[in-house]
């Protein structure tokens, strides 16, 4: 991340120099303002837990009752 982030000395141009930062501050900001704005994290308390092998037993069963 650092050497993505270090400017290249060879170039004057501005955008060549900061493109990366400038991307990564832009995605970062965005990140942080959908969570601060929506919460999504406030709506997942419904979402299952643990249950990967009760929606196995139910997805074998479908297979079961087609043969």
């Amino acid at each position: 991340m650092i050497l993505l982030l270090k400017p290249p000395s060879g170039s004057e141009a501005f955008m060549d120099k900061w493109v990366v930062a400038i991307g990564l501050a832009l995605v970062v900001g965005s990140g942080l303002l959908y969570m601060a704005v929506a919460r999504p994290y406030r709506y997942s308390d419904d979402v299952g837990e643990d249950d990967a092998i009760e929606v196995a037993a139910k997805l074998r069963a479908m297979r079961e009752r087609r043969r």
